[in-house]
């Protein structure tokens, strides 16, 4: 990025130096109107790629906007599978939609064994 902005000055320098000191020379077989010219399209595609780069921006906001009113949908539909008479949040539909039904899920409680190993004391059978 510096070598590319570095090179858009230069050229900048080159071109205000070519105005202001030798506008009518030929140099390298062109004029000053056919460098210019010559050396445009680099900053075409600079500037190109700059609106490029604002309507990505653009269409990300667009993105997020649309994924919360999808989740929004999403969520409004899964509640009304969840409270629908025929359906319900057990019903087959609601599993197949990849939620869990309430029927399938466990309850989370885990309990640690009850037989832990405590290291039984060693009595020492030195004689004094």
């Amino acid at each position: 990025m510096k070598q590319e902005n570095a090179l858009i000055r230069r050229r900048k320098r080159i071109l205000d130096a070519w105005k202001s000191l030798a506008p009518e020379a030929s140099l390298n077989g062109m004029t000053l109107e056919q460098f210019d010219q010559a050396t445009q399209k680099p900053l075409d595609v600079r500037q190109r790629m700059a609106e490029s780069e604002r309507t990505m921006i653009g269409l990300r906001q667009e993105r997020l906007q649309e994924d919360r009113k999808l989740r929004e949908k999403i969520s409004e539909l899964v509640d009304s599978v969840k409270g629908h008479t025929d359906y319900g949040a057990n019903s087959p539909l609601y599993s197949a939609f990849g939620y869990v039904p309430r029927n399938a899920r466990k309850s989370g409680l885990t309990r640690r064994n009850s037989k832990t190993s405590t290291p039984t004391p060693t009595t020492s059978t030195d004689a004094v």
